[in-house]
Formats: structure tokens, C-alpha cells, sequence
């Protein structure tokens, strides 16, 4: 029995206390590291993402200016391609106005004017006008009809330019008294619109070989090719940055669903932590006493024995 006391003891001394010295240092470092790196990401978990900004589109292209040799270019392109177009297709007008136009809408409606009396000075016709013939007769009475354009009027076809300007959906009714002409507009973008028209008189009004009813229709040819273009640049521009705020939100969900992960894992490692450090010192708090409880046994070899 002493023998294997002695044994006991030795183990003790040689291997279970050199461990013990170590391992509650190995292991409180790792708790304690443990903790540290939870309470880190416990900390960065709290601060909730940056919301990202939404992106600012791109400033609209400008509105191309066409001079007189814009338009001699552009005529000179479809006589040698021996082309010729005919787009003459006036967008659908509201006849709802209101009896008091706004300023703008009267601004408007005076450019106009001045352009229609600039056209009909050259002359070209503002309105189109239109002269009914019969086409088929049984014994002299006319049974069919149709009606022909006797003059091709500009009206239309600049009001439909104009329109690719619109901004908002309203329409006046404007009556100048003094000329007796009454027009239906669109107060929105007037500075553009405005702008366009003296671009148009201007061209009527420079020198050239032309017609002036052929530097018209080619202005509106032109006017309405650059204006489309310029429209489908800014209807993609305002797709993209729809698209990057989207991309932006998504990835915006994503990092919160990171930081409740991270949250997550943060407090999980706090606990572990805790538990481990809690463990540890029950452990050593166990062999402390039981080391205590067995030096208590035994007789102490400085006192005397009692017979």
C-alpha cells in the first residue's frame, strides 16, 4: 500500500504538477484571447453599415445647336444618297386648356407665332391644307370621295419636335388676340423650346441657295434624329443609375446580414469564453483543495510522535 502511495505521489510531482502549472497558464491565455477577439467583433457587430448613397446620374446631354451649314450638310447627304423621307407624324395633343394661361405657356405661345410668321413670310405654309375630290362618279353623281393635300403645313411637324422637350404632362390653350391665333402648348422646358424656335428662325433668316421649305423640312429631319438620340442616351443613363442603386441596396442587405452573423458568432465566442475561464477555475479551485485535504493527512515530520 505504501508502495503504491509512493508511486502516487511521484506521478504527482512529475507529471501531474508540471502540467498543472502549465496548462491553467495555456489555458487562461486562450480564454482570455478568446474573449478579447469576441469582445472586438462583438464591438465592430454594434456599429450598424454605412447606408450607401444613392448614385447621382449623369447631367442630360445638351441640346445640339444646328446652323445653316448643319442642314446644307445634312441635304447634300440625302441628295447623293438619292433618299428621301417623309416623317410626318404629330403626337397626339389634349384639347383640355385653361382660360387664364400661365406666363409661361404665353411666353410659348408668342415664340410660336413669331416662328409661324417667319415661315409664312418665306413662304411656307403653317397649316396644312387639304382639298376634297371625287374619285369615282355614275352618271354624273360623285359616290366616292378623298380628300388631298393641296399644301404641306410645317405646324405640326414643329409642335411634334418640341414635344420631345416636354417635362410634365399639361397643356394650355393660349389665344393671342391681336393676330387672332389661337394655340395649344406645353408650358414645360420653355428655355429649350424657346431656344429651338430661334434656331429655326435664324436658319430661315441666314443666306443660302436653298429653299427655305427645304432648309425647314431638313431642320426638322435633323432636329428630330439628335432630340430621339439625345432622349434613349438619358432613358439608358436613367437605367444605369437605377440599376447601381439597386446593386447598392443588395449589397447594403448583405452587410447587414454579415454584422447579425458576426453579432452572432461574437457572443457565442463570449460565452465559450466565460465558460471555459469558469471551468478552469473550478478545475484548479478542485485540485487545490485536494491537494490541501492530502497534505492535511498526512503527520506533520517536524512534530513528535505521540505514543
Amino acid at each position: 500500500m505504501a508502495t503504491w502511495r509512493v508511486v502516487l505521489d511521484r506521478f504527482e510531482k512529475d507529471v501531474v504538477l508540471r502540467i498543472a502549472r502549465t496548462a491553467p497558464l495555456l489555458l487562461a491565455g486562450l480564454a482570455m484571447a478568446m474573449l478579447v477577439i469576441a469582445a472586438v467583433v462583438l464591438v465592430v457587430s454594434l456599429v450598424p453599415p454605412r447606408r450607401p448613397a444613392d448614385p447621382a446620374p449623369a447631367e442630360a446631354p445638351p441640346v445640339v445647336a444646328l446652323g445653316v451649314e448643319d442642314v446644307e450638310r445634312y441635304l447634300s447627304e440625302i441628295e447623293r444618297a438619292r433618299e428621301s423621307t417623309a416623317k410626318a407624324a404629330p403626337a397626339p395633343r389634349s384639347s383640355i386648356g385653361t382660360w387664364e394661361p400661365s406666363a409661361s405657356a404665353l411666353a410659348l405661345a408668342n415664340e410660336i407665332h413669331r416662328t409661324r410668321v417667319a415661315l409664312e413670310e418665306k413662304g411656307i405654309a403653317w397649316e396644312s391644307r387639304y382639298r376634297t375630290e371625287c374619285v369615282e362618279r355614275i352618271f354624273g353623281t360623285c359616290i366616292n370621295t378623298r380628300r388631298r393635300v393641296v399644301t404641306q403645313g410645317l405646324g405640326d411637324r414643329i409642335l411634334a419636335v418640341l414635344s420631345l422637350h416636354d417635362t410634365a404632362d399639361t397643356t394650355e390653350t393660349v389665344r393671342i388676340e391681336a393676330e387672332q391665333a389661337t394655340y395649344t402648348v406645353n408650358p414645360s422646358n420653355v428655355e429649350t423650346k424657346t431656344a429651338l424656335l430661334e434656331e429655326l428662325r435664324t436658319l430661315l433668316a441666314a443666306e443660302s441657295a436653298r429653299e427655305p421649305q427645304t432648309l425647314a423640312t431638313a431642320w426638322l429631319e435633323l432636329r428630330e434624329q439628335y432630340d430621339r438620340e439625345r432622349i434613349e442616351r438619358i432613358r439608358q443613363e436613367a437605367e444605369r443609375v437605377a440599376a447601381e442603386a439597386a446593386a447598392a441596396r443588395t449589397r447594403h442587405e448583405e452587410a447587414l446580414i454579415n454584422r447579425r452573423e458576426r453579432l452572432t458568432a461574437a457572443l457565442a465566442g463570449l460565452g465559450i469564453g466565460f465558460t471555459a475561464l469558469i471551468v478552469l477555475g473550478l478545475g484548479l479551485a478542485v485540485l487545490s483543495i485536494e491537494r490541501n485535504t492530502r497534505a492535511l493527512r498526512q503527520p506533520n515530520p517536524g512534530e513528535p510522535k505521540v505514543a
